[in-house]
């Protein structure tokens, strides 16, 4: 089903994939790959709102996200510009989600920081997180 939903996005039928989505979901709502699909097809096709919201609704599901969800999560935010929405999950990641921080994390923060031209900020981050090591 991950792979369809993937496929049909590849293929510019975004509405195929919200569709099978929907569908996988309500028979099988803890499927991990089926919400990682859809977050990435949203990311892929520039709608971070919705791919945050698909996020929010795994969330509120009780779907555990692993570390390739956040990345998709990441990669959305970065595509469109959501630099603050990226910095919330991040920092909220320790206490809301499952997942601990971690070097491929980092990476995607500085990603988004850096495509919204956020230069300084992003050489903080960085300087930030060697610290903390």
């Amino acid at each position: 089903a991950a792979a369809i939903i993937r496929m049909y996005a590849h293929c510019n039928r975004l509405d195929l994939s919200e569709t099978l989505f929907r569908e996988i979901t309500i028979q099988s709502p803890s499927r991990l790959s089926v919400w990682n699909a859809m977050i990435s097809a949203y990311g892929q096709h520039r709608r971070g709102k919705e791919a945050l919201q698909v996020f929010r609704q795994m969330l509120s599901q009780k779907v555990d996200p692993s570390d390739s969800t956040l990345v998709s999560v990441f990669s959305a935010c970065s595509e469109c510009g959501m630099v603050e929405e990226a910095l919330d999950i991040y920092r909220s990641m320790p206490q809301q989600v499952s997942v601990k921080p971690h070097e491929q994390h980092k990476v995607c923060v500085v990603d988004v920081l850096g495509q919204a031209g956020r230069f300084e900020e992003a050489e903080r981050f960085i300087g930030q997180e060697l610290e903390d090591k």
